[in-house]
């Protein structure tokens, strides 16, 4: 079986052409929505301890939503980050969520979509990695094979 390292970008691909062809092609890109949203986890993060997840600045276009979030001293994993930030964006739900963590050089980004058949949102919660220097994310690194994460760990 042939290892792909894209498979986050072609994930996220996919699920917006399914969202697109099963709900049309403006779902998840109407800014007033996306306005709606964001003051929806705006309101959420005012809710959150500041050791969990704190809000450092937000983006809306009519593209997305992007939220820049730093973590706290209790948050010590990858799956405390994904938990924190699961929460976050469920408290918010409207119908359904999709979610998806992925790496790069500067960020953890949770990628996500969210919303019903009638309206969505697409957003980024945005981690910047440096800030995550003490919390292992390889686990999320699409660069290392299986073998060579389970030779790591």
């Amino acid at each position: 079986m042939e290892q792909t390292n894209n498979w986050p970008l072609r994930l996220q691909q996919a699920l917006i052409k399914a969202l697109e062809e099963a709900c049309g092609g403006e779902w998840g890109y109407h800014i007033t929505n996306n306005w709606r949203l964001e003051a929806d986890l705006v309101e959420e993060f005012d809710k959150m301890p500041n050791e969990s997840l704190r809000l450092l600045r937000r983006q809306v276009t009519s593209e997305g939503i992007q939220m820049y979030v730093s973590v706290g001293t209790t948050i010590t994993s990858v799956q405390e980050i994904t938990s924190a930030i699961y929460h976050l964006l469920r408290a918010v739900g409207e119908g359904f969520l999709v979610f998806l963590p992925m790496l790069d050089d500067d960020f953890l980004k949770y990628w996500f979509v969210i919303g019903t058949v009638t309206h969505g949102h697409i957003g980024e919660v945005m981690i910047l990695r440096e800030s995550i220097a003490h919390i292992d994310v390889s686990v999320l690194d699409t660069t290392v094979s299986w073998e060579q994460y389970i030779t790591k760990n």
